[in-house]
C-alpha cells in the first residue's frame, strides 16, 4: 500500500466510532443510523479505493455525508490527468466558442473534478443519442471515450442531414471537427466516428441524397476509410454516385479551414469539382466485388415472405455460383489445408453464418429506428425445408478441363451449367491450347506423351496398357459417357511392382495431387459409410488401396452400376442421393473378386517376372512423379487432344466387343482409343475373369462334378454336398458344422440358380418333403432352348412344321433330339468329320440326306463317345399330330430305358397296347372338345 493509500485509509478511519480490526480490514460504527454494533465495514480494493458497506443498507453517499466526505475522498490521488475545456477545443480547431456550443459542444467535470467537453450526438429527429463522446484532450486519439449505457453507436451530424437534401449530395468525414469546419462553411456533412465505423451507415439516413463524397486522408487510414465506406454503400443498395475527394496533401477538412479559412470555400468546391469515382468495393472475404444486400425485417412472422426473401437475396448474391445443391442437400466450396477445393454441405450453423452476411437483418426499437438483429434460426430451419433448394446443381469438383456432355471443352475456372461440374484450377496451372481439330502430328505426340508415361510399367498385355491410357483420358471425358463406369482394377503378383505409382502418375494430371485412398471395409455396413462420405465430396477419382480380403460387397458393387447413390446420412434420420460421376480404382497383389465384382472390372496387370520388383534399375524415367509433376499441362493437353481428334472424326463408336452394363463406356473409350490408333481394348476379358472370378471357377469345378456323377437326374442339397465336400477347388462352404455348411451350400445354390456353366444350366427340379431338387440341363449353342438330357421328350426347336425329322441318338451320356437336324447342323458349328463314326454308323448314314449326315456330324463332336443307333425319318407326306409325336416320343423313352437297365424293349411291349388305348382315348376327347366348341355360343 502507497503512502497515499495508507493516509487515505487513516484519514477516514479517524472519523469512524469504535474502529477495530477485521483479518485485511475493519469494522466500525455506521455513522447514517444508530449503530449499537459494529455494521459498517472498511478495507482497500486492489487499485488503491476505499471499498466501504453498510451491513445495516445505508447508502454509501449517505456514510459519507455523515463524514462531510465526497465519493472522491475514497479514491487515492491519482498524477494529473489531462482535462479539456470548449474554449481550448474551438481554440485549437479555429472555430467560434459559441458555434461549438450550439451544435452541442459543452463543459463537464466528472467525480474527481477533472473537466472534459461532451460532444452530443443526436438522431436525426433532433432527440439526444444514448451514447456520447466525451473528450479529454485536443487529440482524439489521446483522450476520448464513449459514455457507459445501452444503445447502439450512431454517425455524427444526423440531425443536419436536411443541408444534404436541400444540396443534393453529402460529404462524408473522419470524425467531429471536420463536421464543425464543414458545417462552418454550410457545405453538407456526417462524420464516421472512426475508419473502421462504416457500418453505422443506415439505408433510411441516405435517402433523399443523390450523390456522395468520401473525403480521404492522406495515410493508411484513409484508405482503409474509402473502402469501408464504399462497401457498405454497396452492400445497402445505394444506387446514387459515390466519388472520393482529397485535399491536395492536406489532412483534412479542419486543417484546411486552420490552413486559410478565408479561402476554404473555393480550395473545398475546387475538390470536389476534381473528385473521382470511387473503386469499385470487395467482398472482406472472396476479394469478389460486393453486390446490394437486401433489408429484411427479423420479426416479420410471415415465414413464407420471409423464405422467399432469403432465397432471393441468396440467389443474388449467388453470382458467380459458389453455393450448389448436390445430392438434393445444400453445398458450399471450401479449401482444405492444401488449398484444394472440397464440397461441404451447408448446415444450419453455415446457412445462418451466410444469411449474416448477405441479408442486412433487423428489428425496429420503440423509436421506430432499425436496429442489426440475428437471422432467425426458424428462417434458417424453412430454408434448409424448402424441396428442389433453389441452387445450381453440381455432381463434381475438377481441377482440370473436361468436356461436357455438348462435346465443349470448358477451360474457364468456375461452375459450368452444361456438365454441372466446378473447375478450380491450381494457382499456376496451364494447360496448352487444344486445337480445335487437331492434325495427325498434334494426336501422333499427344498419344506419345501418354504412353512415354507408362514406358517404365511391365505391363503382361496390350490390353492392360490401353486400359491405363484410357485411365488418364476418363476424368476429363467422364461427361460424354451417359451411363457408369467400371472398376479399374490395378493387380500384380508382388509387392513392389508399381501399382501405387501407376495409380499416382495416371491420376496426377487430372487431379494435380495424388489421389486420396479409400481402404476396404470389413462389412457392408462399413463400406457404405465410407462411399457415401466419400461422395459428399463430389470427387473426380474413388480408390480402394490394397486389396487383401476377396472383394465381394453389394455396397461397392451398386454404387460403381449406379447413376445416384441413396444412402442415409450418418447421425440424422434424411436419404440423400448423390451423383456417382467419379472414376473407380482399386489395387491388389493377385486379388480375389467375386463374380459381381469380376464382371463389373476391367484389369491393368503388371508383372516384372522378377523375385523382388522394388530392386529394379533400369528405368527411363528414375524420378516419373518429378517428371509428371514437371509435364502435367502437357499430360492433360495430350488426354485433352485425344478426345477432341475422336470429336472431331464424329465420334466414331468402337467396333467389337463391349463390357455389359458399362456399354457407354466401351463405346466412348473404345472410340477414343481406337480413333488414336491404341489398340488391345477389353482385349483381356476372358483371361481376368478365369483369374480373377475363383467364385465361378470353384462353380465350375462342382458342375463338372454333378453332371459326371449325377447327369440331368435330380439331386438334393445333401447328394451335392457329399460331392463337394470331396472336391479340392469347389465353392467355399465356410468351417463352421456339416448342418451350417448344408445350408450354406443350399442358399448358394438358390443364388445360383438358372446361372450357366459351359453348356450346363443350374435349374430348380421342384421340392421334395419341403427340400428343394436340384438338377442341370444341356444347352445346345449360346442362347438357344434347353435340352434336358434326362428326359427323352425334352426338343430343340422345330423351324419348318412341315419337314420334321424324329432322330434318336442313343449312348452314354447322350440324349435323345427331336428336331430338324438341319437347324441342329446351323446351331452347331460344322466340320464334316467322318472318322468320327465307326463302319456300323456310316451304314446308317449311309442314304441319309447330306443336311442329315451334317447335323449328325455335329452331335457327335459335341457329345463324344456317343453312338447313332437308328436314323428314323418321319412321313413327310403330311404333318403329324401332336398326340402321334408324343406316341412317337414315348416309344423312344421306353426304347431308352430298356437300354439303361439291360432290358430287351419286347419285354415291355405287352405295354404298348395300353399306350395306343390312350392315345385313341386323346383324340376322342379333342374331337368332342372340338364338337363342343363348334355347337356352344360364346367360345
Amino acid at each position: 500500500m502507497s503512502m497515499n493509500e495508507s493516509e487515505l485509509i487513516d484519514s477516514l478511519l479517524g472519523r469512524l466510532d469504535k474502529v477495530r480490526q477485521n483479518g485485511k480490514g475493519f469494522l466500525a460504527r455506521c455513522p447514517a443510523h444508530e449503530d449499537k454494533e459494529n455494521s459498517l465495514s472498511i478495507s482497500t480494493g486492489d487499485d488503491g479505493r476505499v471499498l466501504m458497506k453498510c451491513f445495516a443498507g445505508c447508502r454509501t453517499e449517505d456514510v459519507l455525508g455523515q463524514l462531510g466526505l465526497k465519493m472522491r475522498d475514497l479514491f487515492p490521488k491519482r498524477p494529473s490527468q489531462k482535462s479539456l475545456t470548449v474554449s481550448e477545443l474551438a481554440a485549437d480547431k479555429k472555430l467560434p466558442e459559441d458555434f461549438l456550443k450550439e451544435l452541442g459542444v459543452i463543459d463537464q467535470i466528472d467525480l474527481f473534478d477533472k473537466q472534459f467537453v461532451r460532444i452530443t450526438y443526436r438522431r436525426q429527429d433532433g432527440a439526444m443519442s444514448p451514447r456520447q463522446r466525451m473528450r479529454s484532450a485536443l487529440k482524439a486519439k489521446e483522450g476520448s471515450a464513449w459514455s457507459k449505457g445501452k444503445g447502439i453507436l450512431m454517425p455524427y451530424g444526423l440531425w443536419k442531414l436536411s443541408m444534404a437534401k436541400e444540396a443534393g449530395y453529402l460529404v462524408l468525414v473522419e470524425g467531429e471537427s471536420d463536421c464543425w469546419s464543414l458545417w462552418f462553411h454550410k457545405f453538407p456533412a456526417l462524420g464516421l466516428p472512426g475508419a473502421e465505423m462504416a457500418k453505422l451507415l443506415q439505408p433510411e439516413q441516405l435517402e433523399g441524397i443523390p450523390r456522395i463524397y468520401i473525403l480521404q486522408e492522406p495515410d493508411q487510414g484513409g484508405e482503409s476509410f474509402v473502402r469501408g465506406v464504399a462497401r457498405r454503400l454497396a452492400e445497402l443498395g445505394w444506387q446514387g454516385s459515390v466519388s472520393v475527394i482529397t485535399l491536395n496533401g492536406i489532412k483534412d477538412a479542419n486543417d484546411l479551414h486552420k490552413h486559410s479559412p478565408e479561402n476554404f470555400e473555393a480550395a473545398f468546391r475546387k475538390a470536389l469539382e476534381a473528385a473521382v469515382p470511387a473503386p469499385q468495393p470487395k467482398d472482406k472475404e472472396t476479394d469478389a466485388p460486393c453486390v446490394a444486400i437486401p433489408a429484411i425485417c427479423a420479426d416479420n412472422n410471415n415465414l413464407t415472405e420471409v423464405t422467399g426473401l432469403s432465397w432471393a437475396a441468396v440467389h443474388n448474391a449467388n453470382r458467380p455460383p459458389k453455393w450448389f445443391r448436390c445430392g438434393g442437400i445444400p453445398m458450399r466450396i471450401e479449401s482444405n489445408d492444401d488449398s484444394r477445393p472440397i464440397l461441404r454441405d451447408i448446415t444450419q450453423d453455415r446457412l445462418r453464418h451466410l444469411l449474416a452476411r448477405h441479408i442486412f437483418w433487423y428489428i425496429k426499437n420503440k423509436d421506430g429506428d432499425r436496429v442489426p438483429a440475428l437471422p432467425p434460426i426458424h428462417v434458417v430451419k424453412d430454408m434448409l425445408a424448402t424441396p428442389n433448394i433453389p441452387l445450381p446443381v453440381l455432381t463434381r469438383v475438377v481441377e482440370s478441363p473436361v468436356f461436357a456432355p455438348d462435346g465443349r471443352l470448358e477451360t474457364a475456372p468456375g461452375y459450368h451449367e452444361a456438365s454441372r461440374t466446378y473447375y478450380a484450377p491450381a494457382l499456376g496451372f496451364i494447360v496448352p491450347t487444344v486445337s480445335d481439330k487437331p492434325d495427325g502430328e498434334e494426336l501422333t505426340k499427344a498419344k506419345n506423351l501418354l504412353t512415354e508415361l507408362l514406358c517404365d510399367f511391365p505391363f503382361v498385355s496390350e490390353a492392360e496398357r490401353a486400359h491405363a491410357v484410357s485411365m488418364q483420358i476418363l476424368p476429363h471425358a467422364r461427361d460424354l459417357i451417359t451411363g457408369p463406369t467400371p472398376l479399374y482394377l490395378i493387380e500384380a503378383p508382388s509387392p513392389g511392382t508399381g501399382k501405387t505409382l501407376i495409380t499416382d502418375v495416371i491420376t496426377y494430371p487430372a487431379q494435380g495431387r495424388p489421389v486420396t485412398t479409400m481402404t476396404e471395409g470389413r462389412d457392408e455396413d462399413e463400406y457404405r459409410k465410407r462411399i457415401t462420405a466419400k461422395l459428399m465430396t463430389g470427387p473426380s477419382i474413388v480408390m480402394l488401396d490394397n486389396i487383401r480380403r476377396r472383394l465381394d460387397s453389394a455396397a461397392f458393387s451398386a454404387a460403381i452400376t449406379s447413376p445416384c447413390w441413396e444412402d442415409r446420412v450418418l447421425g440424422e434420420s434424411k436419404i440423400i442421393s448423390l451423383p456417382v460421376r467419379c472414376m473407380w480404382l482399386a489395387t491388389g497383389n493377385n486379388p480375389a473378386l467375386s463374380s459381381e465384382m469380376a464382371r463389373r472390372t476391367v484389369r491393368v496387370r503388371l508383372d516384372a517376372k522378377i523375385d523382388q520388383p522394388w530392386l529394379r534399375q533400369s528405368f527411363r524415367h528414375h524420378d516419373l512423379r518429378s517428371w509428371v509433376k514437371e509435364h502435367r499441362g502437357e499430360l492433360v493437353w495430350a488426354s485433352l487432344t485425344l478426345i477432341q481428334s475422336w470429336l472431331k472424326a464424329g465420334r466414331p463408336l468402337a467396333k467389337g466387343r463391349t463390357l455389359g452394363m458399362f456399354e457407354s463406356w466401351s463405346e466412348v473409350m473404345g472410340g477414343i482409343l481406337g480413333n488414336a490408333g491404341i489398340s488391345g481394348f477389353l482385349g483381356n476379358l476372358e483371361q481376368f475373369y478365369a483369374d480373377s472370378d475363383a467364385e465361378s471357377a470353384a462353380w465350375r469345378v462342382l458342375v463338372k462334378a454333378w453332371w459326371d456323377k449325377f447327369e440331368g437326374a435330380e439331386v438334393g442339397v445333401s447328394e451335392l454336398f457329399e460331392l463337394a465336400s470331396a472336391l479340392d477347388d469347389g465353392p467355399e462352404l465356410g468351417k463352421g458344422s456339416e448342418k451350417s455348411q448344408k445350408t450354406r451350400l443350399g442358399q448358394e445354390l438358390v443364388k445360383m440358380r438358372d446361372r450357366q456353366f459351359g453348356e450346363l444350366r443350374i435349374v430348380l427340379a421342384g421340392e421334395r418333403q419341403r427340400a428343394k431338387r436340384w438338377k442341370l440341363i444341356y444347352m445346345i449353342g449360346q442362347g438357344s432352348e434347353p435340352v434336358n438330357l434326362s428326359e427323352p421328350n425334352s426338343t430343340l426347336p422345330i423351324v419348318d412344321e412341315n419337314n420334321i425329322l424324329n432322330t434318336k441318338v442313343i449312348g452314354k451320356g447322350s440324349p435323345t433330339f427331336t428336331g430338324s437336324l438341319t437347324q441342329v447342323a446351323q446351331t452347331l458349328p460344322s466340320s464334316p468329320a467322318e472318322s468320327l463314326f465307326n463302319p456300323d454308323e456310316l451304314a446308317l448314314l449311309k442314304d441319309s440326306p447330306p443336311e442329315d449326315v451334317a447335323g449328325l456330324t455335329n452331335l457327335k463332336k459335341a457329345f463324344p463317345g456317343s453312338t447313332v443307333r437308328a436314323v428314323l425319318p418321319a412321313p413327310t407326306e403330311e404333318p403329324i399330330s401332336d398326340t402321334e409325336r408324343k406316341a412317337l416320343e414315348m416309344e423312344a423313352h421306353l426304347k431308352e430305358v430298356c437300354r439303361r437297365r439291360n432290358l430287351a424293349f419286347a419285354d415291355i411291349e405287352r405295354l404298348w397296347p395300353s399306350v395306343e388305348k390312350r392315345r385313341r382315348q386323346q383324340k376322342k376327347e379333342e374331337r368332342e372338345n372340338e364338337k363342343d366348341k363348334n355347337e356352344k355360343p360364346g367360345w
